[in-house]
């Protein structure tokens, strides 16, 4: 999705999945705010299969361009890392850009661990490398 300034009605319904399933703990969302603003947001979501609602997905950890290096996505995935773990989620996955350094050493630094390198077709038609990590909680 990236940072959008301005929500689309595909942000909309995404934020209302996510808002309704947070209602009955099956999901969370942090927001970080810079000076009144949101510069930074989160989420996970639990896995929908019964035999797997012990599990989540964490996605949508992004900044605002300017508000990059300022500790948003840090302070974000420990957040959702710390409600996972009060909810009883007893493990956490995750995906990121094979291109995305940053973003890897933070997770890797936060505890994740790389379980699998996917390639997978980009926007631009060429074959992406996508980071597969995870950590129990």
């Amino acid at each position: 999705m990236g940072w959008v300034d301005q929500p689309t009605a595909a942000c909309e319904r995404w934020l209302d999945t996510v808002l309704r399933e947070s209602a009955c703990g099956n999901a969370a969302l942090c927001v970080a705010h810079v000076d009144g603003e949101i510069r930074g947001l989160g989420t996970w979501r639990r896995d929908h299969e019964p035999i797997l609602s012990h599990r989540a997905e964490i996605s949508k950890v992004m900044a605002h361009p300017g508000a990059q290096g300022m500790g948003l996505g840090r302070a974000a995935t420990t957040a959702l890392v710390e409600r996972a773990r009060a909810t009883g989620l007893e493990h956490l996955r995750l995906r990121v850009r094979g291109n995305n350094h940053a973003a890897a050493a933070l997770y890797e630094a936060l505890g994740f661990h790389e379980y699998a390198r996917l390639r997978t077709p980009s926007p631009s038609g060429t074959r992406a490398s996508t980071r597969c990590g995870c950590t129990s909680l």
